[in-house]
């Protein structure tokens, strides 16, 4: 006999066939991967809004079998959940194809932790609308939309960390937000 509380037994992805799974299957499929004890350490780090529980190694397999399965539309309906596992999840799945200025401003008044607002602004990194939306999004109230500037921020630090998708992005183009940093 296993002496491991029950609550700390490691879970796995099960294989499915994601070519014709709903978002109601895989939210059904996080609940399954949630455990009690991520679910304590979620809440310590500060993420209130509804979870499972779901442990990044969970997320990151499940991830690759629905990218497998070429269901990355998935990604949008996942973060419209507003659950926290589900909006993580979507984050990994998402591409930039349909991804433009209104779709990353509905996204981004969804943020509300810095795991879901990292997860997003690397996605929206990759747009080319990228430098203007993270512009306005710094600008905006930080008492009103605290998580929007911090997305912003963010998008600013991957767009650093990954030039090559900016190449129109030249160094001085940081200059103004040195300042402010």
């Amino acid at each position: 006999t296993s002496s491991t509380p029950t609550n700390w037994v490691r879970k796995s992805v099960t294989k499915m066939n994601y070519s014709e799974r709903s978002v109601e299957s895989v939210l059904n499929e996080l609940k399954s991967l949630g455990t009690e004890q991520n679910l304590k350490i979620y809440r310590r780090h500060g993420i209130s809004e509804e979870m499972y529980g779901v442990s990044y190694a969970n997320q990151n397999k499940l991830a690759k079998e629905i990218k497998k399965a070429k269901r990355t539309d998935l990604a949008i309906p996942l973060w419209e959940t507003a659950n926290h596992d589900a909006r993580v999840l979507a984050t990994k799945l998402m591409t930039t194809d349909g991804l433009n200025q209104t779709v990353a401003n509905q996204l981004v008044r969804g943020v509300c932790h810095s795991l879901t607002a990292t997860g997003l602004a690397e996605v929206i990194a990759r747009i080319d609308s990228a430098p203007v939306l993270a512009g306005k999004w710094i600008s905006a109230s930080p008492k009103r939309s605290h998580w929007k500037v911090y997305t912003g921020w963010a998008v600013i630090a991957s767009i650093a960390l990954d030039k090559k998708n900016h190449t129109e992005v030249k160094d001085d183009w940081f200059s103004p937000f040195i300042d402010q940093i």
